[in-house]
């Protein structure tokens, strides 16, 4: 039963008592049916279902005692609405104390399995995980191999001819597939952060620099504003995590735009705001774009998101994402700011 309907149902009930105490003599127990619209609140999903019930039905009581018509024994009838009244207060608190414990039993439920079902995926990942890592270190090896022989025959090679552009493709077709594998390894074996104090504003710069060299950049910029904080993380591992936020951002505008890098200092903790003007993130995929394995694109492993929550949570810190109505997509990475000296 939803609640309105509930409170109605109750009201409905509590009127229909009024009209029947209006009509009988003050000494019978008509009180007690007041009862029932409070005891209703068991089985609606409202909280405040009994207190409001009980509020009215204390109302009704009095009108009802002031409104009966002569009879009955005048002191038992108001001993009746004397104890009717307490007992519409004790079991209001009755049915409300019912409601929060069964609310929050549902919640340490829900959370528990939530708890479990990640225990699960974690364990599914973790030997997902292994495999991959082997896989990928077999793979590693004869890749180097053959890029390098590559190498030396496009070397070899007479500067005008046409062979050369078809080795430069393969070179970077073995390219794409060596990052590919990088990934599996580093989100398989993950290293411990090796963290030193650094300005954020240090991190971002060598970002940008590396983004301008990154064909998928295309022609965007970067535009870096707001405060400097000192953070205590691996540079090299935020490094990553910061280039990998702005070529997202920079593949969602197609190669053309700017991507805005905002950082807010808000003392003990930082916020660093990545933003673009692309179409933004569908509404179907969106629970889904830190997920391991999870692409949109042709090519790509789908760890890119992924291996940057996981690194922003090794720094203590979170990553989030929304997407405004007027569109692009607003990426942000919350740190803790390095105690001062």
């Amino acid at each position: 039963m939803t609640p309105n309907r509930a409170f109605v149902a109750s009201v409905v009930l509590l009127v229909a008592t009024l009209v029947a105490d209006m009509f009988t003599p003050l000494g019978f127990a008509v009180p007690v049916v007041y009862l029932l619209p409070v005891v209703l609140g068991l089985w609606t999903p409202s909280p405040r279902h009994a207190n409001r019930v009980a509020a009215l039905a204390a109302i009704f009581a009095v009108l009802g005692a002031v409104l009966s018509p002569p009879g009955g024994t005048p002191a038992i009838g108001l001993v009746n609405r004397v104890l009717a009244l307490l007992v519409i207060a004790s079991t209001a608190g009755l049915v409300s104390y019912a409601r929060a414990t069964a609310d929050t039993l549902r919640e340490t439920v829900a959370a528990r399995e939530a708890a479990e079902s990640r225990l699960r995926e974690q364990a599914a990942l973790a030997r997902l995980g292994e495999m991959a890592a082997v896989v990928a270190h077999e793979v590693k090896n004869p890749l180097t191999g053959i890029n390098g022989a590559l190498q030396i025959i496009g070397e070899r090679l007479p500067s005008d001819s046409r062979d050369r552009k078809i080795i430069a493709d393969i070179r970077a077709r073995i390219g794409s597939l060596n990052d590919s594998v990088s990934d599996l390894l580093v989100y398989a074996r993950p290293r411990v952060p090796n963290r030193t104090r650094i300005e954020l504003r240090a991190i971002l710069a060598e970002t940008a620099s590396l983004m301008r060299q990154d064909p998928a950049a295309g022609h965007v910029q970067v535009e870096v504003a707001g405060d400097n904080p000192t953070l205590h993380v691996d540079p090299a591992m935020m490094r990553e995590v910061f280039l990998n936020l702005v070529l997202n951002a920079a593949q969602a505008m197609g190669g053309n735009g700017t991507v805005g890098v905002k950082v807010d200092n808000g003392g003990d903790v930082c916020r660093i705001s990545i933003t673009d003007s692309g179409p933004g993130i569908p509404e179907d995929i969106r629970e889904k774009i830190f997920e391991p394995f999870f692409t949109t694109r042709a090519r790509g492993t789908g760890l890119g998101l992924a291996i940057v929550r996981r690194t922003v949570e090794q720094h203590d810190g979170e990553v989030t994402f929304e997407c405004p109505p007027s569109g692009g997509t607003v990426m942000t990475v919350r740190l803790p700011v390095a105690a001062s000296h």
